[in-house]
């Protein structure tokens, strides 16, 4: 599996492993929110809000459609984290474009 995550329009997580799971989607975006500081963002307090109180933290993922990106697991414990989704067209290649150009790099050598 390949897995990168990234906000402000900079990658700040990557994880390479033979697996695509839910739970490496967890740990990818805990390691991100951490290297970020934006877990600091995450107080009970905050996630105990309503939905549509602008205190609660909403933050941005864009993924693609994999497996483990759109699976119950993810969206439930992104939906918990405060995290929204977005993800890209499908058969959609250059929506990541620079994401899938690192891919097929990382994946010929």
């Amino acid at each position: 599996m390949r897995a990168a995550c990234g906000w402000r329009r900079r990658r700040s997580a990557a994880l390479v492993t033979t697996e695509e799971t839910s739970t490496q989607v967890r740990v990818i975006l805990d390691q991100a929110l951490a290297d970020q500081g934006l877990n600091e963002l995450l107080t009970d307090e905050r996630l105990d809000l309503d939905a549509d109180d602008p205190a609660r933290p909403i933050l941005p993922a864009v993924s693609d459609n994999g497996p483990a990106m759109t699976s119950r697991d993810t969206r439930a414990w992104m939906a918990m984290m405060a995290i929204a989704q977005h993800h890209g067209r499908p058969n959609t290649p250059t929506d990541q474009a620079r994401t899938e150009s690192l891919y097929g790099h990382i994946k010929h050598e």
